[in-house]
């Protein structure tokens, strides 16, 4: 297979596989670099190149993202096979060894927040739309009717967010600002964590929001609910 990328405005290739692998593994090809081959039906960032299927991961030294039963484990950490070497020999220094990620702060999680909101609120009015003529109906029916619009609003909402994050790494909000979420090991949530994290969120709500200002503070931007379910929010 034959790669192109882009530097500095300009498309560079083709290279070849071994070529292409080994600029990743000096960091000539960064997570957020541009590539393309003739599989691909577009450009995208090397951190959102992935097999069609099955489990991903981040590398824990170049931060790209490749097929998890592809990588070696060393401890909590996945490293790709390129990166192997260098990451075995800083362990053997006792160098202190960072993850190479970009952890989404605060301000831009807002901001996902505000864009899932519009996307919601529509839903929202739609569906009340729907639950129109019950204003004219009897009190028991409008009660009925009003009940079953506020579940099924709900029920969205969840279903939203849970089945997203579980499914690509983030809701609309997130994917459109380039944020996914991740587990401590850099892999996809489960379906059974992303309905653990939505809940989770209610403490951090409880907490008159204190829980989401704590992105804002936390080393690795984890908000109360990330600290109970070790996620993490990232920008890829």
């Amino acid at each position: 297979m034959t790669w192109y990328y882009a530097a500095q405005g300009q498309q560079i290739g083709p290279v070849d596989e071994t070529a292409f692998q080994e600029l990743v593994a000096s960091g000539t090809i960064q997570p957020t670099t541009l590539v393309w081959n003739s599989e691909m039906p577009s450009w995208k960032p090397l951190s959102e190149v992935g097999p069609a299927s099955g489990p991903t991961s981040f590398c824990s030294e170049c931060g790209a993202k490749f097929p998890t039963d592809e990588m070696i484990q060393f401890g909590t950490s996945r490293v790709c096979a390129n990166c192997k070497d260098r990451f075995a020999q800083k362990l053997r220094e006792g160098v202190s060894l960072g993850v190479a990620r970009h952890y989404a702060g605060f301000w831009i999680r807002v901001l996902a927040r505000l864009i899932d909101g519009v996307i919601l609120g529509i839903f929202y009015s739609a569906v009340g739309l729907l639950f129109f003529g019950s204003l004219f109906a009897p009190r028991a029916v409008f009660g009925a009717a009003f009940g079953a619009m506020y579940l099924l609003q709900l029920a969205a909402g969840a279903a939203y967010e849970i089945f997203l994050t579980a499914q690509y790494g983030g809701t609309l909000g997130k994917l459109a600002l380039g944020l996914r979420v991740i587990t401590a090991n850099g892999d996809r949530l489960s379906l059974g964590l992303s309905t653990g994290r939505y809940f989770a969120q209610i403490l951090s709500a409880f907490t008159l929001t204190i829980g989401y200002i704590m992105a804002g503070i936390d080393d690795q931007k984890r908000a109360l609910h990330d600290r109970i379910c070790n996620t993490r929010v990232v920008r890829t």
